[in-house]
C-alpha cells in the first residue's frame, strides 16, 4: 500500500521522490535540500513482500484453473474487453499515468494507448488458443494449446497502462 506525503523530511520507511520533481514535464529535481515543493512523494508503508507475492500467486493460480475451463470465445471476449476499455477510456487513462508519474507527454500517452490496444487485439483476434491449435499430418502431431503457469511482471512507470495491458492480453490468449 502506497500513501501519498507533501514534506520529503517524512521519513516511514523508504521516500521515493519522484523522478521529475519540478512543475513542469522534462524539469528534473532540484538538489536543493529543501523540503519537497508540494508534489506527492510515495512512501512504503509496512508491507511483507514474501507474503503479498506468495499471495497474488495463489490467486493466479486459482484464475488459471478458472480460465483453463472458458471456450476460445471466451477467451477472446475476454482479451478484446481488456483491448477496448484501454482504447475507449484512453484520454483519462493518460491523464492519469502523466498526473500520476509526472512522466512523458498526455497527448503521446492518448496515442499509445488507442494505438496499442487496438494493435495487440488485432493481432490476437484470429488466433486460437484453446485446444488442438496446430495439426501436422506429416509429422503426425497435434498441438494442443493449454495454460502452462503464472505469469509475474514489473510495470515500468514510463508506460503504466500499456504494460500491464498487452501483459495481461497476452497472458490470457496466449
Amino acid at each position: 500500500e502506497w500513501v501519498s506525503v507533501k514534506d520529503s523530511r517524512v521519513y516511514h520507511n523508504i521516500i521515493i521522490p519522484h523522478p521529475y520533481g519540478g512543475k513542469a514535464h522534462g524539469e528534473r529535481p532540484r538538489e536543493t535540500g529543501k523540503p519537497y515543493d508540494g508534489l506527492p512523494l510515495l512512501v512504503e508503508t509496512k508491507m511483507d513482500s514474501k507474503n503479498y507475492i506468495n499471495n497474488m500467486i495463489q490467486k493466479a493460480k486459482v484464475a488459471q484453473k478458472e480460465l483453463a475451463t472458458y471456450s476460445q470465445e471466451e477467451l477472446d471476449a475476454i482479451v478484446k474487453t481488456i483491448g477496448k476499455t484501454v482504447y475507449d477510456n484512453a484520454e483519462e487513462l493518460a491523464r492519469m499515468a502523466v498526473d500520476e508519474t509526472r512522466m512523458g507527454v498526455y497527448e503521446d500517452k492518448v496515442g499509445k494507448n488507442k494505438g496499442k490496444s487496438k494493435n495487440i487485439w488485432h493481432n490476437l483476434k484470429d488466433k486460437k488458443s484453446v485446444g488442438i491449435i496446430e495439426r501436422d499430418l506429416e509429422k503426425n502431431l497435434i498441438m494442443v494449446a493449454k495454460p502452462v503457469g503464472i505469469v509475474g511482471a514489473v510495470t515500468p512507470t514510463t508506460n503504466p497502462i500499456v504494460t500491464p495491458m498487452c501483459n495481461a492480453m497476452f497472458a490470457i490468449k496466449g
